[in-house]
């Protein structure tokens, strides 16, 4: 239960062996590289970690292009659980020879652009085909908006409110002899329409007038149509389907691409990274023409297996192993018992502990898992949960961080059941609202020992002292991390005042309040002012002035209340246990409502049961997590915790697509 302890480990290595030993330190996965020069100084190397960065490009690009089209035959929740399929490194290497990454890449590309062409000129299309629809009926070629040496054209838009108006003018302003206009039906419900008006040039004063008179909105008519509305219609029609054939035929080159590509392009990724990653560790050391000299951090359990994998090399290579400086700062690995192992992501969600801090994940563990199984707080949703996280561990190979969280949720759908047992939520009331369960309630009464939603009271005391205890908890963990670092001033000023002075307090509480004896009463209000007078002392200690001491000191006496803000907190636990099994109560309610209706009414009931308790479920579980990760991160951590590590990154295989087999990669 503590941080793995790290070994600074410097190789110098004979240049012609020093790819092999990279290969072989990667396929170990246990070292992380350390940077020893700057970007300035960047090795050779740097020139391979661009040439594969490169075709990382080409085969992301791909994957981005070709993955939407692909319909693959992977178990899709399978793949979403982690499993991967198996390849062997020298099956990777073939597929790079096998398959021409930049002339495919470079062929897609250009299906990409004619694609966007497409959409583009479809588009345009589209609109031209609007405008002449609401232009059909105009008699002449539409040629004649463009204007000859003596005859002129308006077109655009005008509000259908407008029309009369602009008619008025027309007649009354123009001559019919010089001129004609064509107004458009009105289609629908549209609020404009268009407006044609035919002139000599020498009328056009007075059109411009009666245009702006009549907030005649200018439209440019396509320079591609001069013939006959319908006829422009039908051209559009005929490249329209030239164009939409010609898409297809890109569609479904692009699908069989997908097919036929895609397999071989992932494996490509993870290839690529893989070498990527290993010039990037080897551009990281300072490198000579005859040598190589590399950092790494390495844990301290693998210190011997890393010795015995390198053996091999020790003639071409000399090795040297160091304790970390005290200025340095390693990164962290966490090491934890099975059990206690789910909770890291959770820590690291928060931030990872210094290398010579304290892990919080064991002390956070039961808690959390507890305060889970309060809030979601129902023995078929319990059930239902642990359920689903065994069926996902046990049917699919999953691994890493979703695999932890899959346990985590398991270990607090245990914790719910335990929890729901003890209050009688079993998906909600059920035993009790449906009498084909009754059966079942002497079972349930027999390990129930209170009921939350009648005797709430009860159980936010519960919830209360359960806030009072993580809170002493935490200050005790901070009490011992002082102390043994050296701070005893710090640990008893600090922590230690503070656990008194709030035992004290409890204790001298409960005597007023008649649950202890005297003599606790007396010892708690000893211990409260022993505590008190230790804060005052001690929180002004880097004061120089006496008396801005005793000021600083009885001002740090008002952080009281922040600890009773912080235990208030905790009266989450029963709000959210309460409304799950009020929620639950509802949907039972409903349920039985529903039965009532002939017929249907039982298929509609048992529907809204399943329906309604998975929603439930899904809700309250969300909130279970949310709020009991808080619980740790507000309330809990604040009293010990400093998250200043970062996490450990060794060079290893990131395999997103495949999971390699391999004992010895070269």
């Amino acid at each position: 239960m503590a941080i793995v302890e790290l070994k600074h480990v410097d190789l110098l290595v004979h240049s012609s062996v020093e790819n092999e030993v990279a290969a072989e330190i990667q396929r170990l996965g246990f070292c992380e590289p350390i940077s020893l020069i700057g970007e300035e100084d960047r090795s050779s190397h740097t020139s391979k970690v661009r040439l594969y960065d490169e075709k990382l490009s080409d085969v992301r690009f791909i994957l981005r292009f070709l993955e939407p089209y692909y319909q693959g035959k992977e178990d899709k929740i399978a793949w979403l659980l982690g499993e991967r399929p198996k390849r062997r490194w020298e099956e990777l290497v073939g597929s790079e020879n096998q398959l021409a990454l930049q002339d495919l890449s470079q062929r897609l590309r250009s299906i990409e652009r004619r694609m966007t062409e497409l959409r583009s000129e479809l588009s345009n299309l589209q609109a031209q085909k609007t405008l002449l629809k609401r232009l059909n009926g105009f008699p002449y070629p539409l040629a004649i908006i463009s204007g000859t040496d003596t005859l002129s054209a308006q077109i655009g838009t005008i509000a259908v409110e407008d029309i009369p108006p602009l008619l008025d003018l027309l007649k009354s302003r123009l001559d019919p002899q010089k001129c004609e206009w064509f107004i458009a039906p009105p289609q629908g419900k549209d609020k404009d329409t268009l407006v044609v008006i035919l002139y000599l040039k020498e009328l056009e004063p007075s059109v411009a007038e009666i245009s702006e008179k009549c907030k005649l909105s200018s439209v440019e008519l396509p320079r591609g149509l001069k013939g006959k509305v319908g006829n422009e219609i039908r051209g559009i029609d005929e490249k329209e389907e030239k164009l939409l054939s010609e898409r297809e035929g890109l569609e479904l080159e692009i699908q069989n691409a997908a097919e036929r590509y895609i397999p071989a392009v992932r494996e490509l990724h993870d290839y690529y990274t893989t070498l990527k990653d290993r010039y990037q560790a080897l551009s990281e050391g300072r490198h000579s023409d005859q040598t190589s000299f590399l950092s790494f951090w390495v844990p301290l359990p693998c210190i011997d297996l890393f010795k015995q994998k390198l053996a091999r090399w020790s003639d071409m290579m000399e090795m040297g192993i160091y304790d970390p400086l005290p200025d340095e700062e390693p990164p962290i690995i966490l090491t934890n018992p099975r059990l206690v192992q789910p909770f890291e992501p959770l820590t690291a969600l928060y931030g990872l502990p210094a290398y010579r801090g304290v892990d919080p994940t064991p002390h956070m563990s039961p808690y959390f898992c507890l305060f889970f199984g309060f809030c979601l707080g129902d023995g078929v949703y319990g059930i239902a949960l642990a359920l689903l996280s065994t069926y996902a561990l046990l049917r699919y190979d999953v691994k890493g961080g979703l695999k932890r969280f899959l346990t985590l949720f398991l270990l607090c759908g245990l914790s719910s059941v335990v929890i729901g047992a003890l209050t009688g939520s079993w998906a909600g009331n059920a035993i009790d609202a449906f009498s084909i369960l009754r059966p079942l309630k002497p079972l349930k009464d027999a390990v129930m020992i209170g009921d939350p939603t009648s005797d709430p009271l009860s159980f936010l005391a519960v919830a209360l002292a359960l806030g009072i205890v993580q809170i002493l908890y935490g200050l005790s963990l901070a009490f011992v991390d002082a102390w043994r670092k050296g701070d005893r001033l710090g640990a008893v000023g600090d922590k230690g005042s503070w656990i008194v002075l709030i035992v004290g307090l409890l204790l001298w509480g409960g005597e007023a309040m008649g649950y202890l004896g005297g003599a606790l009463g007396i010892a708690g209000k000893l211990l409260a002012i022993a505590g008190a007078i230790t804060i005052v002392a001690t929180q002004g200690r880097t004061r120089k002035n006496p008396l801005v001491k005793t000021l600083v000191g009885l001002i740090s006496l008002y952080n009281i209340t922040s600890y009773l803000g912080d235990t208030l907190s905790y009266s989450r636990l029963l709000a959210l246990g309460m409304a799950s099994a009020v929620v639950g109560m509802i949907i039972n309610t409903l349920s039985g409502l529903l039965s009532g209706i002939p017929l249907v009414g039982p298929i509609l009931g048992v529907c809204l049961f399943i329906m309604g308790h998975i929603f439930s479920l899904a809700v309250n579980a969300l909130g279970a997590f949310v709020h009991s990760l808080r619980l740790q991160y507000v309330e809990f951590f604040s009293k010990f915790y400093s998250a200043s590590g970062r996490p450990f990154r060794p060079l290893c295989y990131e395999m997103r697509y495949i999971s390699l087999v391999d004992e010895e990669i070269k």
